[in-house]
């Protein structure tokens, strides 16, 4: 759906949306359910990297001057050599920041509903729910603070080191770590729209250099 022309709802920290709000998000499919795959395996990593038609023309021109006596201009080998070098690190580096956000994703978040605070799994959360996060839980969508004050461990997904404060109308990103406070929040970003999720896409398609 076009988020230009989406409908947004700026619900009460202690209501919440209720149901017929819920219904239109789900059928909306404006859910947080997003999959980003099996991550390849080393060996595939080296395989893909390593067998590729490039690599298989150059082997070939290689053969051919070393059997012609022509040993000098065999030197560009090295460059193919180490551009494949560069592909299986940036690539093996994709895979283990896509196998880390995968492990931290929490399952279970606490939301505001009709009045109610309920606990439901991270999938079933929909755009402009109200979240409530406490010390020690997992940003699993990107939010804004709409009422409290939160510090957050947003090291994984800016690499930030330092603890951030977070206070009402600040964002958060999906993937951080709540440290200390309390707070209720909306939800901005769902599904492959959350920036751990498109760290984690950008990651999968980045290409050698």
């Amino acid at each position: 759906m076009d988020k230009v022309n989406l409908e947004r709802y700026s619900c009460d920290i202690n209501v919440g949306l209720n149901k017929n709000q819920l219904q239109s998000r789900i059928d909306d499919n404006l859910i947080n359910a997003f999959d980003n795959g099996k991550t390849k395996t080393y060996k595939q990593i080296f395989k893909d990297n390593i067998f590729t038609l490039f690599n298989l023309i150059n082997i070939v021109l290689v053969c051919l001057l070393v059997s012609v006596g022509s040993f000098k201009n065999t030197l560009f080998i090295f460059i193919a050599v180490i551009n494949t070098i560069i592909g299986v690190i940036q690539e093996i580096r994709a895979k283990r920041l896509l196998d880390n956000l995968s492990v931290i994703v929490s399952n279970k978040v606490s939301v505001i509903r009709e009045k109610e605070k309920k606990e439901i799994d991270v999938q079933e959360l929909v755009l402009d729910d109200i979240m409530i996060l406490k010390t020690g839980n997992q940003i699993c969508a990107d939010s804004k603070v709409l009422n409290g004050k939160l510090e957050v461990n947003e090291s994984l997904v800016t690499g930030e080191s330092d603890i951030i404060i977070k206070n009402k109308g600040d964002f958060l990103y999906s993937g951080s770590f709540v440290v200390s406070g309390e707070a209720f929040v909306r939800v901005e970003n769902i599904g492959k729209d959350n920036y751990a999720n498109k760290i984690a896409n950008d990651a999968k398609i980045s290409k050698k250099t």
